[in-house]
């Protein structure tokens, strides 16, 4: 298990380890590539959520939410859930889309709506599935806004009381 410190900055590597893998594995390893990040990403993650060796707690952003200060690992944490939350849509692009996409093409284009950056080079084609992109992008941009001014008021506080220096 990494040390405490440095929790999410593992998951947080290891979920950019798990983005970048179809690129660097050659086509005839990436499903065992794949395999092996994924295993390095759950356990990171088990790792991140423990709060000591035998307790766990109920999310990441439940802890990030919860943080009295905010740094590197706050940050990480947050980005983490980020993530997290396009991987979850990718997955439940590829539960809709059936056998007729690769997960690769439906994560990259749950980063892309996400984001909301839309290249357009992949569209939904069902009623289902523009409504999952429009509430993915939607509840993207919900969670930066929220996230980013509930970090920054703990920030500021934190600095006006005196404790953050």
């Amino acid at each position: 298990m990494p040390p405490l410190e440095y929790r999410y900055g593992t998951l947080f590597m290891s979920l950019l380890l798990l983005l970048v893998t179809p690129v660097l594995v050659p086509e005839r390893l990436q499903m065992l590539g794949t395999s092996i990040v994924f295993t390095l990403v759950v356990s990171a993650g088990v790792g991140a959520v423990a709060e000591t060796r035998r307790t766990f707690r109920a999310a990441i952003l439940n802890h990030v939410l919860r943080a009295d200060q905010v740094d590197a690992e706050t940050l990480y944490g947050a980005v983490c859930v980020y993530f997290l939350f396009a991987a979850l849509w990718g997955v439940l692009y590829v539960l809709t889309a059936g056998s007729r996409f690769d997960a690769g093409p439906m994560m990259y284009y749950s980063f892309v709506t996400i984001t909301t950056l839309g290249y357009g080079d992949i569209t939904p084609a069902t009623e289902l599935a523009r409504l999952l992109a429009l509430l993915e992008a939607v509840l993207g941009q919900l969670f930066l806004v929220i996230l980013v001014a509930r970090l920054v008021g703990v920030y500021t506080a934190r600095r006006l009381s005196g404790k953050g220096q």
